[in-house]
């Protein structure tokens, strides 16, 4: 039971027994708790060490769904914690280590969101490891941190699709969305390349990422297939499939 839960119980009993006073004792417990009403929450402090999830704790319900400390095939040891301090009812923090190298993601406010916010371990390659999460309502986002001794983090909003045996992935271009034009940026983490794609025509959906039907993903390229509306159609009415292939070294 967090904190506010207490003070509230503790006014309700505190009423109750007002109700079974006389006035001299009516007076005295109404004095107790304006006292105690008024005395300010202090910041819960702990010992600021980093420690394993409660999952007993009610406020962390439904969290080891996805807060899965694993062993991967790789060799990765990956651990979900929270810190003791009064971050721990928000933050949640992932490190992945083995016999060489050890880094460390703070999912800022993460706690604060519905569950399926919380970064998840999805499967690795030789050099990264992979974390999806969500970044809105219909929004799916995707985490890949470096196992090599730089432990880089990167982190694709609005992504479309990934692979992780070739290390790729396809998300929605890192600038301003107009609902005239769609721009979709592809990723190739192993061999370190990254190209943007411009659509000709018009996105038929709102949303971004939903505009692209399919990819298809390969060593040497990357497919992106796309309905869309026909720019030389002034009614808007017809659709036009749009393709893109994109060459990788």
């Amino acid at each position: 039971m967090n904190p506010q839960t207490n003070l509230i119980t503790c006014f309700l009993i505190c009423t109750i027994l007002i109700s079974c006073q006389g006035e001299a004792g009516k007076k005295s417990l109404q004095r107790t708790i304006i006292s105690a009403v008024s005395v300010k929450k202090q910041p819960y402090k702990g010992t600021g060490k980093l420690i394993p999830i409660n999952f007993k704790d009610s406020s962390y319900t439904d969290v080891q769904f996805y807060a899965k400390d694993t062993l991967t095939k790789g060799g990765w040891s990956i651990k979900y914690f929270v810190k003791d301090d009064s971050t721990r009812y928000d933050d949640i923090y992932i490190q992945w280590s083995n016999k060489k190298h050890s880094g460390l993601y703070c999912a800022d406010a993460v706690l604060q969101f519905r569950r399926y916010f919380i970064p998840k371990y999805k499967g690795e390659n030789d050099k990264h490891l992979f974390f999806t999460h969500a970044c809105a309502t219909t929004c799916k986002a995707i985490l890949t941190v470096s196992k090599d001794k730089d432990l880089a983090i990167r982190s694709f909003v609005t992504m479309i699709d990934y692979n992780i045996p070739n290390g790729q992935v396809v998300y929605v271009a890192d600038h301003p969305y107009s609902d005239s034009e769609l721009e979709v940026s592809v990723v190739d983490l192993n061999k370190m390349v990254e190209k943007q794609v411009a659509f000709k025509n018009k996105p038929l959906y709102l949303e971004a990422d939903q505009n692209i039907d399919s990819v298809s993903f390969s060593k040497k390229r990357i497919k992106l297939f796309a309905t869309m509306i026909d720019i030389r159609d002034k009614t808007e009415r017809k659709m036009i499939r749009e393709t893109h292939q994109i060459d990788l070294p």
